[in-house]
């Protein structure tokens, strides 16, 4: 089956794309900054909540008694930060820093969902 599209159709999509084309062009640096980065913000959205979920599942897991494990990331960068600490101070010092990465990921997504309310009206 083949779709025609007749001349009015086809001037309305003219007109269309040449409006939007005009419109991206006028659109200043800052412009165009702002709305990339707001498009970035929006699809890390579903990261963000991922994040969190791991997060806090690291977290409850450190809680309960979990090791840290001896290569980890953090791990080595507490001890090159502060050698002389022991394995409780590690410990303790990786659940603080993973309670401060979930309240500014949690923060950042209460931002955006609020925007978007504000947004859908």
């Amino acid at each position: 089956m083949k779709i025609t599209i007749t001349p009015e159709l086809q001037a309305i999509i003219l007109a269309a794309v040449q409006e939007g084309i005009a419109a991206g062009k006028s659109l200043s640096r800052k412009e165009r900054t702002t709305i990339q980065r707001t498009e970035a913000r929006l699809y890390a959205i579903p990261g963000l909540r991922t994040r969190i979920e791991d997060n806090r599942a690291e977290r409850a897991r450190l809680e309960a008694g979990g090791a840290l494990p001896e290569r980890s990331r953090d791990v080595v960068r507490f001890r090159r930060a502060a050698p002389n600490l022991s394995a409780e101070e590690l410990l303790d010092a990786r659940i603080e820093a993973l309670e401060s990465e979930i309240a500014a990921d949690l923060h950042e997504v209460a931002t955006i969902e609020q925007a978007l309310t504000h947004i859908a009206g």
